[in-house]
């Protein structure tokens, strides 16, 4: 009987001690932690439900990235984070990042520059700011609406990939639109002549 009530008060104090954690956390970490704060940047953003858009457009999207990322800057140990894409992608702007997701917390534009908001309430690692996959395909829903690319119906990957790898974005309505340039010619040091290209009209480069 001894054993028996050892074991019952033992129970006893270890559901008041787990009890006592569970009111402990909910009163440091109410619901307006940083998982709701992404909600709400991310319903801002108006990318609160991703569109219905196919698992191949956005694992096109990032495989390409990352990509272009290791070829031009070399693997990265950690992970991809939002310097190197903003670096290789001169099309890309900082408010792109906003609301996307990274391994611990996620991006958002304040005072006019990029930053990284930690959840404290994980355990912070090296790669606390790494972009995952989620966070890649919100990039993919920003840059597009900031294009007005519409992947749902006549806007495709190409087009979005185009205008980020340009120093000055065009948008969608401009690249579905032919150019036309002046017949002008200008003369190269070799003698041969080049004329204008879209869609900035400018001298094509001299051979």
């Amino acid at each position: 009987m001894k054993s028996l009530a050892a074991v019952l008060m033992f129970l006893g104090v270890f559901l008041t001690a787990v009890c006592v954690v569970l009111v402990v956390s909910l009163l440091m970490f109410p619901q307006s932690s940083l998982s709701q704060q992404i909600r709400e940047v991310v319903e801002e953003s108006g990318q609160a439900h991703m569109l219905p858009l196919s698992e191949n457009i956005y694992a096109a999207f990032r495989t390409t990235l990352q990509a272009e990322v290791r070829a031009t800057l070399g693997t990265p140990v950690e992970g991809y984070v939002p310097s190197m894409y903003l670096e290789v992608f001169p099309g890309l702007t900082e408010t792109d990042f906003e609301g996307v997701e990274a391994s611990i917390g996620f991006y958002t534009v304040e005072e006019g520059r990029l930053v990284h908001k930690m959840d404290q309430t994980q355990l912070i690692h090296s790669a606390a700011e790494t972009i995952v996959d989620k966070g890649m395909d919100t990039l993919l829903l920003n840059v597009s609406s900031r294009l007005k690319v519409d992947l749902t119906k006549n806007g495709t990957l190409t087009k979005i990939m185009n205008a980020l790898v340009q120093e000055e974005v065009i948008p969608d309505a401009i690249l579905q639109e032919p150019v036309a340039c002046t017949m002008d010619a200008k003369i190269c040091p070799d003698g041969s002549a080049v004329g204008r290209v879209g869609p900035s009209c400018a001298f094509a480069p001299c051979p």
